[in-house]
């Protein structure tokens, strides 16, 4: 399953738990998630509020998917 977010969108990011609440409770049981940041060329994070590689592998590592 792939989980797509913006890099520049806190709150595309913050959506990804009810996608993942989702995929738990409906999809296969042993499928593989993926999480994709999206939109990283556009971002400058010295000057953004914008969703970090930290964060997103933190992330990641909670849900058991693989960061991309």
């Amino acid at each position: 399953m792939f989980l797509v977010y913006s890099v520049t969108d806190v709150e595309s990011f913050d959506a990804l738990n009810y996608w993942v609440k989702e995929l738990d409770d409906h999809g296969e049981q042993n499928h593989i998630k993926f999480l994709i940041g999206t939109k990283i060329d556009i971002v400058d994070f010295e000057e953004s509020e914008g969703v970090s590689n930290e964060m997103a592998r933190e992330y990641s590592n909670k849900i058991n998917a693989h960061f991309f």
